[in-house]
């Protein structure tokens, strides 16, 4: 009687689990996350269950590297949305990956931001000399915003080692 019932709470189990809708859950790809503030709007919305208010039951945020390794993660990923540069997702469509952009996570460069920790002796792009700076990736945009200042101040940006 014991085997008979446990066979039947499993067939009943297994029932029941073959019925119920599945349960989607996912995450979804921020370039530069955790790096930058890029993944901020991402983190908040996390946080405050706006994912799941708009009807996605996204988990967690995948950071990365940008660019190519960001895009590949999207199309890899079972809810195909993230965050990746403009640049990133413009050559994807060149190469003739299904890529629509949706929306845009900045406005412009001018919310771009150079920072330093308060007790800083760097207090101006000058100051950067001899120094090494943390950009996101080689060639993408913190770096080319960073080397246009420099260039617009006057400095030798081979004077400034820049760090991925």
């Amino acid at each position: 009687m014991v085997k008979l019932r446990a066979g039947f709470a499993f067939a009943v189990a297994t029932l029941l689990c073959a019925l119920a809708p599945a349960v989607r859950a996912d995450e979804i790809s921020v370039t530069q996350y955790g790096a930058s503030l890029y993944g901020v709007p991402y983190t908040v919305a996390l946080d405050r269950g706006l994912f799941k208010q708009a009807g996605a039951d996204i988990t967690g945020i995948i950071g990365s590297a940008g660019g190519g390794t960001t895009v590949r993660n999207i199309l890899a990923s079972d809810t195909p949305y993230g965050d990746v540069a403009v640049a990133a997702a413009l050559a994807a469509q060149a190469q003739g990956l299904d890529i629509v952009i949706v929306n845009t996570g900045t406005r412009s460069v001018a919310e771009s931001s150079l920072v330093t920790m308060p007790d800083s002796p760097v207090h101006t792009l000058a100051d950067l000399v001899g120094r090494k700076v943390a950009i996101t990736s080689p060639r993408g945009v913190s770096e080319m915003l960073l080397l246009m200042e420099l260039k617009a101040r006057g400095i030798d940006a081979s004077r400034v080692q820049r760090v991925a």
